[in-house]
């Protein structure tokens, strides 16, 4: 019988759930992006919510194909309710197979037809009552505030990760050109058959998850794809929708602000995002900031703790839409655009580390 421990929520209000995604300077948007609201409903009355962020390349056939079946594999998992963590694992895994079980070389074979060779990255994130479930494959990002404070919930799978580097090489892979293989600059995804037929192991669709216990005090969460990240740093999105959600701006029109703005400066790939605004309450100053010794972080994977990370460097962040003076309008563009990691090479600092 399916059970929930008997706590009561600590998030008071609803959340407001705002997603958008452009092809930005590209032919075809390959991002596909999965809201479902009370995703537990009718197992549980407690709120729940299911979002993802799936960035496909080669090709939009394996986002699309993830989109749908993640969330009806995890919905009939037995697990998905008192044990999220099993079942977030054993469903990114079950999909990769199925996956290249149609559409590998073997189903190609049968159909006379040459294997798919479509990939695409995962971002879930599964919110149960006061419990958020990470799971990812991939380079998207999910990043959460919590009284203000930036913390990291997802690492990177790509080639500019060390660990993920070591884990190819000692696997008989190579690095060539930031790329797997010469061919792909990910080191996790699902579909890729390419690089995983004749038994090749370099890339993986095995997910990393984290639990993170949500509180009165968790303000938003924002998930978001490579091209997303590309433009913007990790404080200053968090000090731009913070920013606007004092002005009163909904969820809807801040992620279409921030994605509207990575194109804006310059990025030349897909762009999507998704803002999950916990806490309608949220006033800057006003809510206690989380104790070290204290810190609500409850990892359930074995990650590094360097993951789990402030960032203290301070920056001009944009103003959210309708805030610009008349005056600041009126000057160049090149003098008033902001200032961000692709326009100003600097040195970045090393972030100060949650013990947990």
């Amino acid at each position: 019988m399916l059970s929930l421990r008997s706590t009561q929520s600590k998030i008071t209000e609803p959340w407001d759930v705002g997603e958008y995604s452009d092809k930005g300077t590209r032919s075809l948007n390959e991002d596909v992006l999965l809201v479902e609201d009370g995703f537990a409903s009718p197992e549980v009355s407690t709120p729940s919510l299911l979002v993802g962020i799936f960035d496909g390349h080669s090709g939009e056939r394996c986002a699309k194909f993830l989109s749908e079946e993640i969330p009806n594999q995890l919905k009939n998992h037995r697990l998905f309710i008192e044990q999220p963590e099993v079942a977030l694992r054993e469903v990114f895994v079950n999909c990769e197979n199925l996956w290249i079980q149609k559409y590998g070389n073997d189903a190609a074979s049968v159909a006379d037809q040459q294997p798919v060779e479509d990939g695409s990255t995962a971002l879930l994130c599964y919110v149960l009552n006061e419990d958020l479930y990470i799971a990812n494959v991939g380079d998207c990002r999910a990043i959460l505030s919590q009284a203000g404070q930036l913390l990291v919930l997802s690492t990177d799978h790509n080639t500019n990760n060390s660990d993920e580097v070591k884990r190819i090489v000692d696997l008989g892979g190579f690095i060539i050109g930031g790329r797997v293989q010469g061919k792909l600059a990910i080191t996790r995804s699902f579909g890729d058959y390419p690089l995983k037929a004749n038994n090749q192991k370099y890339l993986t669709a095995e997910p990393e998850i984290r639990h993170i216990p949500l509180t009165s005090e968790t303000d938003f969460i924002v998930i978001g794809c490579d091209g997303l990240y590309d433009e913007w740093e990790n404080e200053d999105i968090i000090q731009y929708v913070q920013k606007s959600i004092e002005q009163k701006h909904c969820a809807q029109d801040i992620a279409q602000n921030l994605v509207n703005e990575a194109i804006e400066r310059g990025s030349t790939d897909n762009v999507s995002a998704v803002i999950i605004k916990l806490n309608k309450n949220y006033k800057k100053g006003k809510t206690k900031k989380p104790k070290k010794e204290d810190h609500y972080l409850d990892t359930t994977d074995a990650l590094s703790d360097d993951l789990i990370s402030r960032f203290f460097k301070k920056k001009n962040s944009p103003r959210p839409k309708g805030e610009t003076p008349k005056k600041e309008k009126e000057e160049t563009k090149s003098s008033t655009k902001p200032t961000h990691k692709n326009h100003q090479k600097t040195t970045k600092e090393k972030p100060e580390e949650l013990n947990t």
